[in-house]
Formats: structure tokens, sequence, C-alpha cells
């Protein structure tokens, strides 16, 4: 009798293993996967293992396990393709962009791996500053002209014209170069941080000292020095009624009128971050977030306190664009009612506006193209965080500056 209750739990044991095993395999060959494909391009064809699947948006469900091959493609587009590993009862989402954004043969040749300051363009040039100051000035064949190491910090865009090239430094020089040969025409010391501003008349306008505006001739004469108490929102200084006009961080508007600074304050909620200034409206992004639109009187045309997180950029064309995070918004610029807003797959660190184009970089290398009003055009991963967009005039390629690299690159469609 116990012997036979042996056997029998044995058995039952048995029978319990073999359909736990049954069932696990049951289990696992039916616990499929899945996966959600979007594009911000429409009817993108979608291919698995080499079969069609359908175009996009698509959800596809049932899908084996292990590793499946998606294959994405749309005429007059790069394809992509991606590997995904499904286990048991994976789900997948994924927003697929296709480019057509090609690189032109290859990139620019450089002295520098290491990039903060978009390229700039005159005639056949291109000239590049790297984070030591070295100087390359390089023909659109990728032929260099010349090169100069400063040994010191270059933070902001150069600036030129047909005969000059204007570099400043955060040791606080500024240096004129003959921009055909590299000969340094004149250099001066001004303290720190060095920003040239624009030439205007034959001037030149820098800022040093973040406070202090000083005026020059271009061969390097000292015509004027102007010291203010805040320090100057730099990106903000232009020339309104052929006057300097420019923001303070503490919300201040200056306008020159003659040789008479007027001051304006305005009031904002916290520190100005951003400013943009036109013939009829001022425009400041606060540090808080805050949007503000103001007539030249002071008066509050509107404000927008729409959480902006980490705003990065303000632009204004013939719409207003706000970067800030993953998000792109197109305001009205006289209402300042938000017409679109797009959301891209990583944080925004770039925003620029080029050949009626809005371009858009991220912080992990990826560059988006819309059109002015928002719609999505292309995108490219360019490998490395994206700096500046620089046209290149009558061509359709344009010079993209990489954190690493200059590229050349063009648009298979235009």
């Amino acid at each position: 009798m116990d012997r036979t209750n042996s056997h029998l739990a044995v058995f039952i044991f048995i029978i319990i293993i073999v359909g736990s095993f049954a069932y696990a395999l049951y289990a696992y060959n039916n616990a499929k996967g899945e996966i959600m494909i979007t594009s911000p391009l429409e009817n993108i064809v979608v291919y698995m293992d080499g079969q069609m699947m359908g175009k996009t948006p698509i959800k596809i469900t049932s899908i084996p396990l292990g590793f499946r091959a998606f294959r994405f493609e749309k005429e007059g587009f790069e394809s992509e393709e991606l590997l995904i590993d499904f286990k048991p009862n994976s789900k997948f989402r994924r927003e697929v962009y296709l480019s057509d954004l090609t690189l032109a043969t290859s990139n620019i040749h450089t002295s520098s791996n290491r990039y903060v300051i978009p390229a700039q363009m005159q005639g056949e040039m291109v000239y590049s500053v790297d984070l030591e100051g070295r100087v390359d000035a390089i023909q659109l064949d990728r032929v260099k002209v010349w090169s100069y190491l400063l040994n010191e910090l270059v933070l902001r865009p150069v600036i030129q014209t047909q005969e000059f090239l204007i570099v400043g430094t955060f040791q606080g020089s500024v240096y004129a170069f003959n921009r055909y040969s590299g000969k340094i025409l004149w250099q001066r010391k001004l303290g720190i941080d060095v920003t040239p501003l624009v030439i205007k008349d034959k001037n030149l306008w820098l800022l040093a000292n973040r406070s202090t505006i000083y005026r020059y001739t271009l061969e390097g004469e000292l015509l004027k020095k102007e010291e203010f108490e805040e320090e100057i929102l730099a990106e903000s200084f232009v020339f309104l009624d052929n006057s300097p006009a420019f923001f303070t961080v503490d919300g201040t508007f200056w306008h020159q009128r003659g040789d008479q600074w007027y001051s304006l304050k305005l009031s904002i909620n916290g520190g100005a971050k951003q400013g943009i200034i036109t013939d009829d409206f001022l425009y400041l992004l606060s540090s808080r977030g805050v949007f503000y639109a103001f007539s030249h009187t002071g008066k509050e045309i509107y404000s927008i306190r729409n959480g902006f997180q980490k705003p990065i950029n303000i632009l204004l064309k013939d719409y207003l664009y706000i970067s800030s995070g993953k998000k792109i918004y197109i305001l009205e610029p006289e209402s300042g009612s938000i017409l679109n807003s797009k959301e891209v797959s990583e944080r925004i660190v770039l925003l620029d506006y080029c050949r009626n184009k809005l371009w858009v970089g991220g912080e992990q290398g990826f560059l988006y193209l819309f059109d002015e009003t928002g719609k999505f055009i292309t995108a490219r991963d360019m490998g490395s965080l994206v700096v500046g967009v620089t046209s290149i005039p009558g061509s359709s390629s344009m010079i993209i500056t990489t954190e690493n690299s200059l590229v050349y690159l063009e648009r298979i469609n235009d």
C-alpha cells in the first residue's frame, strides 16, 4: 500500500512537472510582442523581417519572440533599419524620422574637434573658431587658406566685413584679422568676455565685462566707451531708428538718441533672460519662464505664463518661436496666440531659421527641419550636438556645425 501510494505520488509529481512545463511552453509561445510605430511623416512603409506590414501609423501585434528586423521606407527619403529583441509580452513604441538631408561627400577639414560656435560664411570662405581659439579659414572646396591659434577661450560668434574678421575672447581680447590672409591687423585688451556686437557705418561695437560698450573704427581707433550698472544681454543689441538699443538683465530697455541714453524699466517676473527688439514691440523672456510683449512706452501688451521649462531660445521671423524642453511653440507675434506646438524626442538646444525653414537641434545630436508653421519636414542624426546652421548661397547645401565637426549637408528634395 505504501509502495503503491509512493508510485502514485511520483506519477502525480511527474504529471505536474510535465503539465507546468507544457503550460509554460504554451504561455511562452503565445506571449507574443507588439509595437506601435508612428512618424511625423505620413505613409512610411513598414517592413518586418522583409515582409511589408503596412504604413505609419501602425500597430503590429502577435509578433514572434526574438530579434525582429524592421525597415522603414518612403520615396525621396533615406530608408532606416531597426533591430528589436521581443521578449514575452514586450510592448514597444517607436517614432520614426526619415531623412532627406544627406551628407555631401565629406566633412570640412579643420584642426579642431570641439566647437561651440556656428561656422560663418563670407563669399567662398568658411570661418570656424573652436574652444581653444583656433581660427580656421577654409574655402568651399575644402582647402584650408589659413589658421591662427589664439590660445584664448572663444565663446561668442565672430563678425565680419568684406575685409575684416573680428574675434572676441573670454580673456578680454579683441582681434581684427584680414579675412583673406589671416594677418592680425590690430588687437586690444578690454577686460573679460569680449563680444563683438555689430559693424555699422564702418564702426565696430563691442561688449566687454558684460556691462561696458566700446565703439571702435575698423582700423582700431577707440571712439567711445560707455559703462552700465547692469549686465547687458548681448544678443538683444540692435539698431533702432539708426541708434543702438538693448536690454539689461534687470529688464531695463536702453535706447540711445543722439549722444543721450534713455532707459525704461519694464515690469517682469524675475530677471530678463533673453530679449528681442523690433520697431513695434519689446519681447522679453524672464528667468522664470514668463514671456512678455511690451510697447516702446513700457505698456504690457500680453504675457504668457505657459510653464516654459528651461527656455533655450526665442526667435522672431514671420512667427515667434520659443523652444522649451522638448517643445517648440509657434506664436502670433502681435497677440501672443499659440498657433501650434511641436514636440521632438530630445531636449532642444538649437533654434535657427534658414531658407524659410526652422532648424531645430536636439541634445542627442538629431537635427529636425520644420516649415515656418511647424509642419515637420525631415530629420537626421548628426552624431553629436548641433551648434549652428549656415546656408551656402546659390546652393542646396548647408554647413552644419556640430560639437566636433563641420559637415556639408544637402536636401534630396530641394
